[in-house]
């Protein structure tokens, strides 16, 4: 009689089919929730007007919209409590570039802030600088390291550490490169140059930069490469972004 039924209403039959389909759609989706986030309310409202056209009674759909509404609910989530870590300079904190012709070597010391404007505390796995003349592409930076000292009111912090999103953490940051044949200007140019933060999230994408400058002059230059002790020059601590400035 079943069988009868089913030959007789083909439209039923189809309706049938075409909640398997739907069934089958949702798992095949579900497997790809990350890759597909940007997609999610495109195909939510895919579904949700198939589903209308289809008329389909909704005990007879139940688990199949279960389904559908687990699987767009998750990418919702995710996108609403995802951390968004970033940095940025502390303003009124100078940037000292400091040489020391007997250990040979530069380095950079700086304080950042850095943030959370996301919905859900993060982490920071990694802090990667690099300062570069403006003649020089970022990918061709050749003062670049990840291993930068950080402090938090004078205690040592080590990635990865938290950044919630109640309040940003003010860090005092560190860089230094060893310099072959003790040539400062492999490193150091006069003129403008870069210096480029980064931080890696929890994600490992979530990669949020930022870009500042400082201006050097060929007597800092000059004065670095004929030191026989440590000598350190400050910098204005506006840090306006290099757009800003050019």
């Amino acid at each position: 009689m079943s069988e009868n039924a089913r030959i007789e209403n083909p439209s039923q039959q189809a309706l049938q089919t075409e909640v398997e389909a739907l069934e089958g759609e949702a798992h095949s989706f579900e497997n790809r929730l990350i890759r597909l986030e940007d997609e999610v309310e495109k195909q939510k409202d895919s579904l949700i007007s198939r589903i209308e056209r289809a008329g389909i009674v909704i005990g007879v759909l139940g688990a199949a919209l279960s389904i559908a509404t687990g699987f767009f609910a998750l990418p919702k989530a995710y996108k609403e409590f995802r951390g968004k870590p970033e940095t940025k300079m502390v303003s009124g904190w100078p940037l000292e570039l400091s040489y020391d012709p007997t250990m040979k070597k530069v380095s950079f010391m700086f304080a950042a802030e850095v943030g959370n404007d996301g919905s859900k505390n993060d982490i920071v796995k990694q802090v990667r600088a690099s300062f570069r003349p403006d003649s020089v592409p970022v990918d061709r930076a050749t003062f670049v390291t990840t291993g930068i000292k950080l402090t938090e009111k004078g205690i040592e912090v080590r990635a990865p550490f938290d950044v919630s999103t109640a309040s940003p953490r003010e860090l005092i940051c560190t860089m230094t490169k060893d310099l072959e044949d003790n040539d400062v200007q492999s490193v150091l140019q006069p003129g403008l140059n870069h210096l480029d933060v980064s931080l890696v999230g929890d994600d490992d994408k979530g990669r949020a930069s930022a870009s500042y400058c400082i201006w050097i002059l060929n007597k800092q230059i000059s004065d670095m490469v004929a030191a026989t002790s440590s000598k350190t020059f400050i910098f204005d601590a506006q840090y306006q972004k290099c757009k800003e400035e050019q």
